[in-house]
């Protein structure tokens, strides 16, 4: 079978990434994998853990293309971004580019199945392309674009797109986690039945637990005698740090000296995030450690103690399978996606409300607690990518035998 994984920027640990990264488990001799990345230009072909990149180019025939696709998409694809005139005109550009090099790639490569990765407006021209050229194409959902407040593009692209693939007779639908499922069921009406669950997976050979929280923390200049609470990921709203500053504020003075509550990551809201630390005087609690490399999350995964995530709304977050991976006991609220579908109360404990006053509740019960990192840790095997790419093929095996 040959399959092009379509979508992701290759870069950072997203969910597009963690679904290509699983499918590439299935690259042999009886499967070929190709990427089709949304990047704007890759100047040669090259290997992403071992996977072709499909290659892009400027040419006179992909401007031509461009030129002649424009005609019929300018109203649709700049319909879709908000207002920001100069910022609209590069994504559109992007848009009408990658659909040049789409239709070639099909041409070329003449795939037996297409994975695209989400129903944000980057896979505008892959769903369209596919559709076209008759291809059979399964779509994995990573989100609930609705919810999201950090959006370029109008969230009605998601139900243009989700209506075009569930109308396409060789097509398939995935989300990663039950509150993604319902949520397309909720907000437009999809069958349940047209949706196969695939959870998100983890990389077991680079994030595990390791015993070494002390030498770690030597390394890293963290204290000893701290009890550090870890929140992974990108600073924006969505993210929502500014809850767990707000309870660290309103707590006890000997609850708060124990803490240390590390920000890893990089994003828009920084610079709002510490001067709220500021104001409050709560630098002494919280550590702002920027951005790092991949190669050593799984560092400060291990030499923290819990693992916090406060989001608005996720799809099934990766930072969640990771922290299991590592032996971190979770910290999160009840409402927020992806929980139903891994809690467990061996290495979870929930937030009964989007209050201060619970949230630090729930986190002195988790302070009370004895956690077996272990067995926590064990529980990640059940997400291992191996796993995850199985689940893949079936549902390219089903998809392929749709007449």
């Amino acid at each position: 079978m040959k399959i092009i994984m379509a979508g992701g920027y290759l870069y950072g640990e997203t969910g597009d990434i963690n679904v290509i990264k699983a499918v590439s488990k299935i690259h042999s001799e009886d499967h070929e994998v190709h990427l089709f990345p949304n990047l704007p230009l890759i100047q040669k072909v090259s290997l992403y853990d071992g996977l072709n990149i499909i290659e892009k180019r400027l040419s006179f025939s992909i401007l031509g293309y461009s030129i002649l696709t424009s005609m019929k998409w300018v109203f649709k694809v700049f319909g879709y971004l908000e207002k920001n005139s100069l910022k609209n005109l590069s994504y559109y550009l992007v848009t009408l580019y990658n659909l040049a090099h789409f239709e070639m790639a099909i041409q070329t490569l003449k795939p037996d199945m297409i994975h695209i990765n989400g129903l944000a407006i980057e896979s505008l021209p892959l769903v369209e392309a596919a559709i076209k050229n008759g291809i059979p194409f399964t779509v994995t959902v990573h989100g609930t674009l609705l919810k999201n407040p950090n959006l370029y593009f109008k969230g009605e692209v998601e139900g243009y797109l989700l209506e075009r693939t569930l109308k396409y007779k060789r097509a398939s639908l995935t989300a990663i986690s039950s509150s993604v499922k319902d949520y397309l069921v909720q907000n437009y009406g999809a069958d349940p039945e047209d949706i196969k669950l695939v959870l998100n997976g983890v990389n077991l050979e680079r994030f595990g637990y390791k015993n070494e929280a002390d030498t770690l923390r030597k390394l890293k200049g963290i204290p000893k005698d701290k009890t550090v609470l870890i929140q992974v990921g990108t600073l924006n709203v969505r993210k929502n740090h500014i809850e767990v500053l707000k309870a660290i504020k309103e707590m006890d003075l000997n609850m708060k000296n124990d803490l240390l509550y590390l920000i890893v990551g990089d994003g828009p809201e920084k610079k709002n995030l510490e001067d709220y630390c500021k104001a409050n005087d709560l630098d002494p609690y919280v550590k702002f450690v920027g951005k790092i490399p991949n190669t050593e999350v799984n560092d400060w995964y291990n030499l923290s103690d819990f693992f916090i995530l406060p989001s608005i709304s996720e799809g099934l977050p990766l930072v969640f399978l990771e922290a299991i991976a590592c032996g971190l006991p979770i910290i999160t609220f009840k409402d927020l996606e992806g929980v139903s579908d891994i809690y467990n109360s061996e290495y979870m404990e929930l937030v009964v409300d989007r209050s201060t006053e619970s949230l630090i509740n729930s986190l002195k019960t988790v302070l009370s607690k004895d956690w077996d990192k272990n067995k926590i840790a064990k529980n990640a095997e059940k997400w291992d990518w191996e796993t995850i790419s199985r689940e893949y093929l079936e549902i390219y095996k089903e998809t392929l035998s749709k007449s």
